[in-house]
């Protein structure tokens, strides 16, 4: 009977470090490299028309790594567990590789263009069956741009990454406006009327 409870309670442990996970924070400079790279691929950010590739018009540069934001995305990359942040004022995407103990900013930003290639602009859909990946792109794709921070957690075999961004993305439009001629920052908001040396609007 001892050995019974003591084999429970080794499995009820070993549960509770999965759901809760080990903590593997962003260096500050995987944290700078995860920021520089969201500014590289949304300003060449595209969408297929008919075959050919039409250039955003309207992407806004991410400004800065919040340290507030850094700190909450940790607390939710933590919790293996909690998939669904659609309540949340903030937007929040969820990136994990199976079989895989760690995972860094390009592994993240891969897999977002990845499946911008499977967006179609047209019905503002993605092609791929998985939701989960899908809201990773929309969100790290989303126009609007300010603030980022993120998080990193070993859940079991898994490795799990959750970024927390100042603007949330709707589902319901698409993530960024075209340009019929490819010319970017022409649809900038009065906020960010600069247009950066990346093509990207910025204040």
């Amino acid at each position: 009977m001892l050995l019974l409870l003591l084999c429970l309670s080794l499995r009820s442990t070993t549960i509770a470090e999965a759901q809760r996970g080990t903590p593997s924070p962003f260096s500050n400079m995987e944290m700078y490299t995860m920021l520089a790279l969201h500014n590289i691929k949304r300003s060449e950010a595209s969408a297929e028309i008919f075959g050919t590739p039409k250039y955003q018009a309207n992407m806004e540069c991410l400004n800065n790594v919040s340290m507030e934001l850094t700190t909450y995305a940790q607390s939710l990359a933590n919790d293996c567990n909690a998939t669904d942040y659609s309540k949340s004022p903030y937007g929040i995407t969820i990136f994990r590789k199976s079989g895989y103990r760690r995972i860094g900013p390009y592994e993240y930003m891969d897999k977002a263009e990845e499946y911008m290639y499977d967006y179609n602009i047209i019905t503002n859909e993605c092609k791929g069956s998985n939701t989960e990946l899908c809201r990773l792109f929309r969100q790290v794709y989303w126009y609007q741009g300010s603030e980022i921070g993120c998080g990193r957690a070993i859940c079991g075999s898994d490795a799990r990454i959750v970024c927390v961004y100042t603007h949330k993305a709707n589902e319901e439009y698409i993530p960024f406006i075209i340009h019929p001629k490819n010319k970017r920052c022409q649809y900038c908001s009065s906020m960010k009327r600069v247009c950066s040396s990346q093509e990207l609007c910025c204040k």
